[in-house]
């Protein structure tokens, strides 16, 4: 079968310095990009505010998104020139929160063991937070941007224990690259990012990992590859070879005997300064293909819609199904299907609710998952969102 002629082969994809972008590495540096006719350069940037322009502009065929971005952008809260689709998921499993050395002493003399969950160590720092109220600063605590995954868990776990975002604590935007610096200055006292900087944190002793994403929520939304609409409108065939590349890199990732290599382009291409055995070592807690990691559900994009209509973050008379509609799993399908990948029946599912392995109807078959229990066992049903009545609605503690 010959191959559908490219409308464009020479690219510029923006990454961040994280190893969620690992798939755009790796197809790059394996040659899977190549072996689909295409000539990819990647553009390292390093915020996400940043990415945002340039993929909007054009000077980015595609990018590294946070998953909320493209939703943020149909409902006009981030000005995006453009509609932003997201085509693939990148990664699943790869942030982390961690505090520095004071704050976890604190928590452990408020009642946290070393070894807690996410809830407790919630539940030890509204103590801290009671005990501390008026003697001493409450702690800030930072995300890497407004309309991230990492804000809408982190307000998540604050409300679990009752703890009120903007009346408990002080809550910053710091992009990734500079987390670590703000650890070891003292001007944050916990992060929530991705990997690598909560175990370069660690490594360099200037802060302590509580949990990381999969005891939060594994399976919940991360990273996600976007293109603007307009692009993926003028060029089908581009992109789905773009797709291609990424599946085929994603697969190559989940197996551990290429993570010593992946780690090596991971720090030659995006961050000289963190060893590679470190970056080997977080590789395996990502999921880049395997169990779906790929597909981009929509039923993520429900979820994170409902936190920002739980946290007041929607403009008067939001259409959420518009902005939902950013999220194009049938682009996905086009591809992934043609290679024979396994595809679930529906785009979207019941979230967070599995504490074992699962399964879902496919295409052809069965298909199973891994477990996805969110930390505090509250499943999400896109049909039947109810994060409204678990929301502080009070003074501060």
């Amino acid at each position: 079968m010959s191959k559908v002629a490219l409308e464009c082969t020479q690219l510029t994809l923006g990454v961040i310095p994280l190893t969620d972008s690992a798939p755009l590495v790796v197809a790059e540096a394996a040659g899977f990009f190549a072996a689909e006719g295409l000539d990819v350069a990647l553009s390292t940037v390093r915020s996400w505010a940043a990415m945002r322009d340039k993929l909007a502009a054009g000077r980015f065929e595609g990018a590294t998104l946070l998953a909320p971005m493209p939703l943020a952008a149909a409902l006009g809260l981030d000005p995006a020139a453009t509609a932003i689709l997201t085509v693939k998921g990148l990664s699943q499993g790869g942030s982390g929160f961690c505090v520095t050395p004071d704050l976890h002493a604190r928590l452990i003399t408020h009642g946290a063991s070393p070894i807690a969950t996410p809830l407790e160590w919630a539940a030890a720092l509204r103590r801290l937070v009671e005990a501390e109220r008026g003697s001493r600063p409450a702690p800030t605590l930072a995300h890497v941007y407004p309309y991230s995954t990492h804000h809408y868990e982190l307000r998540y776990w604050l409300a679990s224990v009752g703890l009120h975002p903007e009346l408990d604590l002080n809550l910053v935007t710091v992009p990734p690259p500079l987390m670590v610096e703000q650890l070891e200055r003292g001007r944050i006292d916990g992060a929530w990012v991705g990997s690598p900087w909560p175990a370069l944190a660690a490594a360099r002793g200037v802060a302590k990992v509580l949990f990381d994403k999969r005891q939060f929520w594994n399976g919940g939304p991360e990273k996600v590859f976007a293109v603007t609409q307009p692009w993926a409108e003028a060029h089908p065939a581009t992109l789905a070879a773009l797709l291609r590349a990424l599946i085929a890199a994603g697969r190559w990732l989940d197996d551990p005997a290429n993570h010593v290599q992946a780690a090596a382009w991971l720090q030659a291409a995006l961050m000289p300064d963190v060893s590679a055995a470190l970056l080997a070592e977080e590789l395996k807690a990502l999921r880049f293909h395997q169990g779906l990691a790929g597909f981009p559900w929509r039923s993520h994009s429900h979820w994170l819609l409902e936190q920002m209509r739980r946290w007041q973050h929607l403009p008067p008379a939001a259409d959420l199904e518009h902005a939902a509609a950013s999220c194009r799993p049938d682009l996905y399908r086009s591809v992934a299907r043609a290679l024979g990948e396994p595809l679930p029946l529906a785009d979207e599912k019941l979230e967070g609710a599995h504490a074992a392995p699962y399964t879902v109807t496919g295409e052809s078959g069965t298909l199973q998952l891994p477990a996805d229990r969110i930390m505090d066992g509250i499943s999400f049903d896109p049909k039947d969102p109810h994060f409204t009545a678990t929301t502080p609605q009070r003074e501060p503690v």
